[in-house]
């Protein structure tokens, strides 16, 4: 065995683990507005739209161009604003904090903390259901 690491190997870079941990945070948001479109809830529409909004806002985030940030951003502060599910907010604000940070050029620390963050709150969506826990 050789002691060069292969390409494969390699971890992605900070920044490359970020966009994929604010993805997922963000599709997390999206299944949470679809969970409650699913189950009934009274904003049926506003919980639709939030999640197309969200599911375009993670389409946006696993994207390489830094241009698609803004966009996504505007998006997740729409909907954390909108309060439609009180579930989706935590992942939408980390979504929002990371773009931020990637679209400000942060460094390789504070992208690996934003990413660690917004694979928590996606684990903890996930844990819960995507907010499923009414029955």
């Amino acid at each position: 065995m050789s002691a060069t690491p292969h390409a494969f190997e390699a971890r992605p870079a900070p920044p490359a683990e970020l966009r994929t941990s604010l993805g997922l945070a963000s599709l997390a948001a999206a299944l949470v507005h679809v969970m409650g479109t699913v189950h009934g809830s009274p904003v049926v529409i506003s919980l639709t739209s939030a999640g197309l909004l969200a599911g375009i806002g993670a389409l946006l985030a696993f994207t390489g161009s830094r241009s698609v940030l803004a966009p996504a951003i505007a998006f997740t502060v729409v909907l954390t604003f909108g309060g439609t599910s009180l579930f989706a907010v935590p992942a939408q604000l980390v979504v929002a904090g990371g773009a931020a940070a990637l679209l400000w050029g942060a460094g390789d620390r504070t992208c690996a903390v934003w990413s660690r963050l917004a694979f928590a709150v996606f684990a903890l969506a996930a844990l819960t259901g995507f907010g499923h826990l009414t029955h």
